[in-house]
């Protein structure tokens, strides 16, 4: 059972109850002078006191006292301080001069004295502290400091530091009795009794037993003898001894190495000497020598570079397992370690500096293994650092070994110059970055980014995770840093008098940064600066490809104006962020060259250039100023940035030569778009080299006129001439910078760049010209105006072509519309011609015949050719244009007193005029144009008069010859090749639209072109190279829908009738369908009658006027149509369409005859030939559906056989009837 330790607080509840208990009567108190010395006076400050006390002499409290002074109070003699049960409190450090002692003692019986300070330091000893007896407290951490030549002997009392340490002994301390505690811990390295420097201690004696609640020999050598010990948090030096004493927690890890620790029976810890029993590690040397150690700590402090550190059992503690090596094994051999230390210097493992030189030549690698399941559990299971950044070693994790952090920090810690090896699998170890680089053609990890770059080969590292930390390359090379997808995050506190930076460049360097983002509060790159000495950074070449940098403080990124030779650019879809609305996207004041492509720069101002050269490209570029307003201030002491507002800022320093800047691309937005800013009235400024060829440039802010600014803001007119050739700009003033052959267009709010080009017109021996836009057609509009109805004639030049260069052109005039047509006339049967001209101009007409004369009507009696030459002049001004039209005709006089006229027009027509005998007279047309098709639209319109001078009806048709719009065996017609047709005959009385399909079947009329035909009342014909059918204008409105028609002309075969159809219809019968449909519905009504014309050959045997065309229904009756045969066309009328085939009379059965003999008794149906039975079908609807049933499409059957095959049909049908 553990010895019973009496604490303060005990103590003081002990004093309280013994004070409380005595009648104040007993207790003699002076409150003004609290000091007695013994055998004299009483004093009322303890200085008084001791100035009069003789050496050696004691000074009592009578009552409760105080004593503060500003200043330390000195104690230059011996001299016995007692309590007498009483508190002093104190706040000054009382020093115990060399040579002298100072003994405290508590004289009460009760032992209820005390002295209680809130003074770090409260004695400070130079020569000897006793304390005897009562008891020592403190708000402070630390009560007593023993100096190296001061000495503290401790027979009794309590101490209590309740701020973690007690007593700090850097001379001696021998500690033979009493209590030293220290309840709290501001410091781990505190305790209620810590050694320093040359310090050492005694503890206890052989009949006595003291308690210290911790014990920190920090290195330095402890006599214990006695007594017991709470803890232990520093390590024994290596000439401790333990001949007695107790520990409550096991003191193993800060043992030195011949020493082991091991419980007794009554659950403390003794220190005992090591055994081979006691192992808990070893280390193999290079030689093959085995070394045991009590404890992996000792091991660790043992081990050198090359050696294997073996575990035999598990560590578990608050102690870091270290070792100083530059290369050797670590054998976890199936143990696992776990440190309970927490934060940041919480190492499973700490491989530190070794020990030793640093051998370049060795490859400098800690392995970590295990053949067996091991874990190291801990903030940081491993840490690594050589101690220099130049001296590289490598950590490999291998074997069954398992990494843990309790707090989800790195696996593995990687200082300065050290590096693990680069697995898969150990990606993960690193919660904050980790950076891959090759070296010695090895991947290995690093903790930096400038640690993985400085060593690699190539100069190229990727990082693996997520990394908060700042970069800083002070090594000159080229390097190139893949971030791959991954992020960088910076943040600091702010220091106001410096900048800071994520990413610091020193100089003699080239750094590329890829694939990644960078996100800082502080300022985001650096490339070049100069040191507080004055040291500068120059030659630095940066460039971000597809990095998102983005900072919250003053610059995204910016250099120094001292600064050589700094180039950076930024491309591939970068972006450049400074979220402060005062604050820069770049601030680039030093010599050198910026450069942006296809990338994002935003800030308060977009970017500011002092000095070097600037050249932005891309369509894809953007530079925004996100400040609302513009403004421009003087250089700020130490230089920065002068302009705010602008997406790109150029103010000069004084005393430059030149600067440069090249613009081709991009989408500028801010206050001000572009801004030439003179910051600094003195500063002279330099020669501007201009150039904006692209791009496009918005200006939102107001000035102090509440106007919006220009796009191109240029102070005090400094920059001035022609240096923009290309871009978009949001007002026009930038035209006084344009370059010569340029010009503005105005583009919705935008005023956009181009080339003007130069159109010189030649007319009538003057020169006219005009400047152009680059994509325009030109005006013309400096022509003089010619007389109404006349037109310039530009030859083979297109006027209404975009202009792409300069262009002479001559020009002549002419007269928009002239025509002459011949008009024929008799009267009393006299035949005269009259020239009738249509223009669009009037003026001075004149004529000129073939014969001679020079009238505009002739008169002609002799057969022959006539043709008339008209020229009108028309005239505006000093402008005259001249026209001429000529037409010709063929007159012939007949027989019979009448005459034919033949006229071929100016527009390409013939009218061909028949007058007879009698006076009547007709007039025919015709006419053929080319539709944008390419088919063909023929005209034929006939007009006239009657004997007596009437008008008879006119007629007209417009046939379309659409083969060309074939698509497989269909034919689409064209919407405007209807119209075309429509529109050439609309005047005549008696209209047909006729489309000739060539040797194809089937035709399809779009829904538009339908319902023009049928709003036309005109007829429809359509005809193919075997037939053709005129559908009456009924017809035509039946068929008109908002959905296409299809209209179908085509054979058929026997076997595509119904078996009750073939029954009736003789089986060598050649079979024609004609089908109509309107979308997907099959038309069977047509509303109207269509006439049917077929060639057809007359069989021999066959009389012409026995020809029958015959309609055979679902059930098989056979109907005969109205048919007439002349000139080898059947002609027959129908009103519904369905199988036809051609027969003859022979065929046609009464309505009940009489059975002939032989024959079923079953008569073949045929209704008689009446009015109300002939069937009259409409034009063939061309268009079967695929899949449609005998229900589903009317069709017409013709019979076309063969010549031989059908006269053989007919004379068999005839003599089977007959028998």
């Amino acid at each position: 059972m553990k010895e019973k330790i009496l604490t303060i607080a005990a103590i003081l509840a002990a004093v309280a109850m013994i004070v409380l208990s005595v009648p104040a009567s007993e207790v003699e108190a002076d409150e003004a002078n609290p000091f007695t010395v013994v055998d004299g006076t009483d004093y009322p400050t303890l200085g008084d006191a001791l100035t009069n006390v003789s050496n050696a002499g004691t000074i009592q409290l009578n009552t409760n006292a105080t004593f503060i002074a500003d200043d330390k109070l000195n104690i230059n003699k011996s001299v016995t301080l007692d309590l007498n049960g009483f508190t002093l409190t104190t706040s000054t450090t009382l020093t115990v001069a060399k040579d002298m002692t100072l003994t405290i003692e508590d004289s009460s019986a009760e032992g209820t004295g005390l002295f209680s300070t809130s003074k770090q330091y409260a004695i400070d000893v130079y020569g000897t502290l006793k304390l005897e007896s009562g008891n020592m407290e403190s708000s402070a951490d630390t009560i007593i400091r023993v100096y190296g030549s001061g000495a503290f002997e401790m027979t009794g009392g309590t101490i209590e530091g309740s701020k973690g340490q007690g007593v700090f002994v850097m001379g001696s301390a021998t500690i033979t009795a009493g209590t030293i505690g220290a309840t709290e811990t501001a410091n781990s390295s505190y305790a209620a009794l810590k050694l320093s420097t040359n310090g050492s201690a005694t503890i206890g004696t052989a009949d006595t037993s003291p308690y210290l609640y911790s014990l920190n020999p920090n290195g330095l050598d402890v006599m214990m003898v006695s007594g017991i010990v709470g803890k232990v948090n520093g390590d024994f030096g290596a000439d401790s001894q333990f001949n007695g004493g107790k520990f409550e927690s096991s003191p193993e890890n800060y043992l030195p190495s011949k020493y082991a620790a091991q419980s007794d029976s009554s659950g403390y810890w003794i220190v005992v000497p090591f055994t081979d029993d006691h192992a808990k590690a070893s280390i193999t040397k290079s030689d093959g020598t085995v070394n045991l150690y009590p404890t992996l700590i000792s091991a660790g402090k043992a081990m050198e570079s090359g050696d294997t550190l073996t575990l035999l059992e598990d560590y578990k503690g608050d102690r870091v397992v270290t070792v100083n090596i530059y290369y050797g094994t670590i054998d976890l051999n199936g143990c696992d370690v776990t440190c309970t230390k927490t934060g940041t210097s919480g190492y499973g493992i700490n491989i530190a500096k070794g020990t030793g030189t640093y051998d370049s030549s060795n490859t400098n690698t800690i392995v970590i293994t295990s053949d067996t399941e091991s874990t190291i559990e801990a903030s940081y299971p491993v840490s690594i650092s050589s101690g220099n950044s130049k001296n590289s070693v490598y950590i490999k994790v291998e074997g069954s070994v398992t990494l843990e952090s309790t707090e989800g920090r790195d696996l593995i810690k990687l200082g300065s110059g050290s590096s693990a090896l680069f697995t898969e699998n150990i990606r993960d170890c690193f919660v904050n970055g980790g950076f891959v680089a090759t070296v010695n053609d090895v991947e290995y990890v690093y903790g930096t980014a400038s640690a993985a770059l400085r060593n690699s080969d190539d100069g190229y590292a990727k990082m693996l995770n997520n990394y908060t930390g700042n970069i800083v390359l002070d090594s000159p090379r080229t390097y190139t840093l893949d971030l791959d997808g991954y992020t960088v995050t910076y943040n600091t506190t702010i220091d106001p008098d410096n900048l800071q930076a994520a990413v610091t460049i020193y100089g003699e360097t080239t750094l590329t940064i890829k694939n990644g983002k960078i996100e800082t509060n502080v300022s985001g790159i650096a490339p070049g600066l100069v040191h507080s000495g004055g040291t500068i950074e120059n030659n630095v070449s940066l460039t971000l490809d597809n990095v998102q940098l983005t900072a919250d403080n003053m610059y995204a990124i910016y250099s120094n104006g001292t600064c050589e030779n700094i180039q950076v650019k930024v491309i591939n879809g970068s972006s450049v962020v400074c979220t402060s609305s005062t604050g820069v996207g770049i601030y680039f004041p030093a010599e050198g060259s910026l450069t942006i492509t296809d990338s994002t720069v935003k800030g308060g101002t977009g970017i500011e250039v002092r000095k070097g050269s600037l050249e932005i490209s891309g369509d894809k570029t953007v530079i925004e100023a996100t400040a609302s307003k513009y403004s421009v201030h003087e250089t700020p002491d130490g230089g920065g940035s002068t302009v705010l507002g602008a997406a790109v800022a150029i103010s000069p320093y004084s005393g430059i030569d030149s600067m440069s800047v090249d613009i081709s691309g991009g989408t500028f937005t801010g206050a001000v778009a572009f801004a030439q800013a003179h910051a600094d009235e003195e500063t002279v400024m330099p020669t501007f080299d201009f150039s904006i060829s692209g791009g496009s440039f918005t200006s939102t802010g107001k000035d102090v006129n509440s106007d919006t600014y220009p796009a191109i803001v240029t102070e005090k007119g400094e920059v001035t001439g022609e240096f923009i050739s290309g871009g978009s700009f949001s007002d026009e003033s930038v035209l006084a910078y344009l370059v010569e052959g340029k010009g503005l267009i105005e583009k919705g709010t935008m005023f956009d760049v181009t080339n003007m080009y130069t159109i010189t017109y030649t007319f009538n021996e003057k020169e006219y010209t005009e400047t152009v836009p680059e994509g325009f057609a030109p005006s013309t509009d400096v022509l003089p105006e010619l007389p109404a109805g006349c037109v310039y004639d530009f030859g083979t030049w297109d006027k209404t072509a975009a202009v792409t260069e300069d262009t002479s052109v001559t020009v002549t005039a002419e007269i928009t519309e002239l025509s002459v047509t011949i008009s024929v006339s008799v009267e009393d049967g006299t035949t005269s011609l009259r020239a009738i001209v249509e223009s669009s101009a009037s003026g001075e007409t004149t004529y000129a015949w073939s014969n001679d004369e020079d009238k505009e009507t002739i008169t002609v009696t002799e057969s022959g050719e006539y043709t008339v030459t008209v020229t009108l002049t028309t005239t505006s001004g000093e402008i005259s244009v001249s026209g001429i039209a000529t037409a010709k005709t063929t007159y012939t006089a007949t027989e019979n007193g009448g005459s034919s006229t033949t006229t071929e027009n100016s527009d390409g027509s013939k009218t061909e005029t028949v007058v007879e005998e009698d006076g009547s007279m007709s007039e025919t047309t015709e006419k053929s144009e080319t539709t944008t098709s390419g088919n063909t639209v023929t005209t034929v319109i006939t007009t006239g008069k009657d004997s007596s001078g009437k008008e008879i009806e006119s007629t007209a048709s417009a046939t379309i010859d659409a083969t060309r719009s074939q698509t497989g065996d269909i034919v689409d017609i064209p919407v405007g090749d209807v119209t075309v047709a429509v529109e050439s005959i609309k005047s005549a009385n008696d209209k047909t639209v006729s489309i000739s399909i060539g040797n194809n079947d089937k035709v399809t009329i779009a829904p538009e072109a339908m319902e023009a035909i049928s709003s036309s009342e005109a007829k429809l014909e359509i005809s193919n190279d075997t037939a053709k059918i005129v559908a009456d204008k009924t017809v035509a409105n039946t068929l008109a829908s908002d959905q296409s028609v299809s209209i179908s002309v085509s054979s058929a075969e026997h076997a595509d009738l119904n078996d009750t159809q073939q029954q009736s219809v003789p089986e060598n019968s050649t079979i024609i369908e004609l089908s109509a449909t309107v979308g997907s519905d099959p038309i069977h009504e047509l509303g109207g009658t269509v006439e049917v014309h077929m060639k057809y050959s007359l069989p021999e045997g066959i009389d012409a006027d026995d020809v029958i065309v015959f309609y055979v229904d679902d059930e098989g009756v056979l109907h005969d149509m109205v048919t007439k045969f002349a000139d080898n066309i059947i002609t027959f009328f129908t009103n519904h369409f369905s199988y036809y085939f051609v027969g003859d009379r022979s065929m046609i059965v009464p309505e009940d005859p009489e059975p002939s003999p032989g024959e079923d008794d079953t008569p073949v149906v045929v209704p008689p030939v009446d009015d109300e039975d002939d069937y009259v079908p409409l034009p063939p609807a061309i268009v079967e559906e695929p899949g449609s049933s005998d229900d589903d499409t009317v069709k017409i059957v013709a019979c076309a056989a063969a010549a031989v095959v059908a006269a053989l049909m007919a004379a068999f049908l005839i003599i089977s009837r007959r028998d």
